[in-house]
């Protein structure tokens, strides 16, 4: 193992996210956002204040801010695919309600929606306040204390419930738990999240928050808080700074061990060296003051278990809330820390994301992650938006730090190589003192495995309906288009190991040479016209002639230690049974017989649940070694006869018949060799091959695809430890959403 890759085997990795942040429906509009320098705080009209039950003489009351972060639908749902109700969707608060499809896609962008639900996942989740809450704002209308439905609305609009509702509709068995510490929330429970890794408490950690303001399209007048800005703009750190805006947002982070990361391919954004949180105490002017000494010691600390030096960290994403005394404060924090290991200048950026979104307020830590993560990732510099000269409080002349004020390729700016490793910290605080400070580093591309991408690849998708079907394959093609050359077994294994399976199926091959959108686009155009699915009742038939494999196929499948320990068990095991002396013949015999039943196996490790199994010719012998359960060598001491005489001679397998039919409406038909091909199939069944000739790999693969699309099950997480490749970020699942609120539009 390189000293590289040893060195941060201790280190824990976002491997996955999701958000839906003002002006940004995902993560890759918020990134070209992020990029171009993009205020997400819109202008509202009349029509929108008036329906969010503001009146004219409100508004037009001098003073009156007609600005907000605003975050489109949050009325709309897909309560069918969580398997919601709709009387209980409309009671569910719109935070609950969003953060399980965000919470979803963060899984499937990790590539561990199955091995999520397969493993110890934790969930770590916060959400908004009561006075601007779903069920402040409509209780009339939601009848809490009616007695049919007062234990709906109370645990579809509480706290507790958020984190464990997430673990109940997702399927996680890991601890569950809200965390609720103010504006610093998502940071403290990103922090649980990872000690719980560290303590080896979970395998993989899901990282959520939701702040929705309700009513939602509505501005504020000046006099409603000191916090809040007076132009409707957000000025971290600037002369001009005015206060802050608040908006809404709902975003997830998945986290996993990087060690597990390495081994499991995964893609990963960013590195997590470290975190640490405190609290003020009583060392402040008032409760809801910010305190230097407090935030400063949560830096020093967090840099110190980082093992890094201040004068390392190149960018910090800074609480930044745009008031005149709040970041100043934070500054000087900073500074102090800083000062502790350098007395450089200005070799640090700074920024803040409140000035692209407004204040998140519980999801503000978790907003401020993405960005920094996604920074990590695409090695650039963002800008903090709306900074003219600096605020006069702020001595950045003399100070380590100077405001991100263009888009910048990192590593240059550094005058680094593109692989020198990145550190980057995020500061974040709540009222009531509880501070967190966390070092991140960028992942060097020295340890991403590549994948040969000329290649047939099967490819498997699924969804609710047809419609969301098409509309999922068209997702890829967009994506694929847009994105470039793809490894296209990267592309495949994330797919087929990440993606649930649903009722409407897409299996086919994706050939090396075929233009990966153009396969996308074609499968979207057909699956309107494909045939109903059925789930089938499986036979595996066993035909008359032994199985071979070509040269290549061979050596990929015993290149799978636990299918070649399978194979030898079985031979070992049928050279024994057989009790007659060994030769060259009667080995080649033991090996082809162990080889058919090792398949067979295989294939029930995939998930095939086979009704029967019938046999003609040399497949009786191979159907009489599965009845003997050949695996379990240590049960068996009988030596049969037939089993002797076939390894030694070959004998009897013309004179063998094969039984009939099971009674079944629906069969699949499961081969193994071309003689197959004459076999009758049932008018109702279809028939499915697993090869004509030779058995290859890319039959295998093929194979795999027909029995997807024919309504069975298929465990890819299993055969994909035949297969190793990494995983990609990928469009996610579209959700047929459909609207819940108290009030017509």
């Amino acid at each position: 193992m390189s000293q590289a890759l040893e060195s941060h085997l201790g280190d824990l990795a976002v491997v996955g996210l999701a958000c839906r942040f003002p002006g940004a429906p995902d993560q890759r509009v918020f990134w070209e956002n992020l990029r171009q320098g993009r205020e997400s705080i819109v202008d509202l009209d009349d029509q929108q204040l008036s329906a969010a039950g503001v009146t004219r003489e409100q508004w037009s009351e001098p003073g009156y801010i007609r600005r907000s972060p605003v975050l489109e639908g949050i009325e709309w749902f897909d309560a069918r695919f969580f398997g919601v109700s709709a009387r209980e969707a409309i009671l569910l608060d719109p935070q609950h309600r969003l953060l399980l499809e965000v919470g979803y896609e963060a899984l499937e962008d990790a590539g561990h929606v199955k091995a999520a639900q397969a493993g110890v996942t934790g969930v770590y989740a916060c959400m908004g306040g009561i006075t601007t809450s779903y069920l402040h704002q409509f209780g009339d209308r939601l009848d809490p204390l009616h007695h049919e439905t007062a234990s709906l609305v109370h645990q579809g609009n509480d706290k507790d419930f958020l984190a464990t509702r997430l673990s109940f509709k997702l399927n996680l068995t890991g601890p569950s738990m809200t965390v609720q510490t103010a504006c610093s929330s998502s940071l403290v429970a990103l922090h649980l999240a990872c000690n719980a890794l560290r303590l080896g408490e979970v395998d993989t950690a899901l990282v959520g928050a939701a702040a929705i303001r309700i009513p939602h399209h509505t501005g504020y007048p000046l006099g409603q808080s000191p916090l809040l800005s007076r132009d409707g703009r957000c000025c971290p750190f600037s002369s001009d700074a005015s206060g802050t805006l608040f908006g809404s947002g709902v975003a997830s982070v998945i986290v996993r061990r990087h060690a597990d990361a390495i081994r499991d391919g995964d893609h990963v954004y960013a590195l997590i060296k470290s975190s640490h949180v405190n609290n003020d105490g009583a060392m402040k002017i008032g409760y809801t003051a910010t305190s230097v000494p407090g935030q400063a010691k949560a830096m020093v600390r967090a840099i110190t278990l980082a093992r890094a030096n201040a004068r390392q960290i190149s960018y910090v994403e800074c609480h930044g809330t745009a008031t005149s005394l709040g970041d100043p404060l934070e500054i000087k924090a900073l500074e102090k820390a800083f000062r502790l290991d350098t007395q450089d200048h200005g070799f640090c950026a700074i920024g803040s994301v409140k000035s692209n979104i407004g204040h998140l307020e519980q999801a503000a830590g978790i907003a401020s992650l993405i960005k920094v993560a996604l920074m990590l990732k695409h090695d650039t510099l963002v800008p903090s938006l709306n900074f003219t000269t600096p605020n006069p409080r702020i001595d950045f002349e003399h100070s380590p730090f100077r405001v991100s004020q263009d888009t910048r390729v990192w590593s240059q700016a550094l005058e680094q190589p593109a692989d020198t490793a990145r550190l980057a910290a995020i500061n974040c605080l709540g009222i009531g003192g509880t501070n967190v400070f966390s070092v991140l580093q960028s992942v060097a591309p020295a340890l991403v495995r590549g994948t040969d991408a000329a290649v047939d690849v099967p490819i498997c998708l699924s969804a609710a309906t047809r419609e969301q079907l098409r509309q999922y394959l068209l997702r890829f093609a967009h994506f694929v288009r847009d994105s470039g050359p793809i490894d296209r077994l990267a592309l495949a294994h994330t797919i087929n190991i990440s993606r649930s399976a649903h009722r409407e199926r897409f299996a086919g091959v994706l050939k090396a040479g075929i233009d990966v959108d153009r396969f996308f686009e074609e499968a979207a155009h057909s699956v309107l016209d494909a045939p109903a699915t059925f789930t089938p009742r499986l036979v595996y038939y066993l035909c008359e002639q032994p199985q071979h494999l070509d040269d290549a196929s061979r050596q990929a499948w015993l290149a799978a230690p636990r299918y070649q320990r399978m194979a030898d068990d079985y031979a070992e095991c049928l050279g024994r049974l057989s009790s007659t002396p060994q030769t060259v013949e009667a080995a080649a015999r033991c090996a082809e017989l162990a080889f058919e039943v090792a398949l067979y196996q295989q294939l029930v490790r995939w998930g095939m649940v086979f009704e029967a199994v019938i046999d003609r010719g040399y497949g009786h012998w191979i159907n009489r070694c599965l009845q003997l359960g050949c695996g379990a060598s240590s049960a068996l001491d009988a030596s049969p006869e037939w089993l002797s005489a076939f390894v030694q001679e070959g004998q009897g397998a013309a004179q063998l018949a094969s039984p009939g039919w099971p009674d079944s409406a629906q069969v699949a038909v499961l081969v193994v060799s071309r003689q197959a091909w004459a076999v009758t199939v049932p008018s109702s069944g279809r028939c499915v091959h697993l090869a004509e000739e030779m058995l290859t790999f890319a039959d295998v693969e093929r194979f795999a695809c027909d029995v997807v699309q024919a309504g069975i099950s298929f465990d890819w997480l299993d055969y994909y430890r035949l297969v190793k490749a990494q995983k990609l970020s990928l469009p996610t699942y579209p959700f047929a959403r459909q609207r819940y609120w108290p009030v017509e539009d």
